[in-house]
């Protein structure tokens, strides 16, 4: 964080990786995830949001138009209850 390349850091909680994702993007924009993974706690790793790809993070996916999980796009305004 200190260089620059990190922008922001969550630090994983009791819920899943994809719920810790989703509340830490809901409201601000949308994201395509793929990962094997999605539905296990993982108790004290971290979802860095970068500028420059790093060795030691592992790219599990990027901003999109569209909420997209292992390739199947999601109905935002339905998770959202809109």
């Amino acid at each position: 964080m200190r260089e620059g390349s990190i922008i922001t850091t969550i630090s994983l909680d009791n819920k899943d990786l994809l719920a810790n994702i989703y509340e830490q993007a809901l409201g601000n924009s949308n994201f395509s995830l793929e990962y094997d993974n999605l539905y296990k706690a993982m108790f004290g790793l971290f979802v860095v949001e970068y500028l420059e790809d790093l060795d030691f993070v592992e790219n599990i996916g990027e901003f999109s138009k569209d909420l997209i999980v292992n390739g199947e796009k999601l109905n935002d305004k339905k998770l959202k209850n809109d």
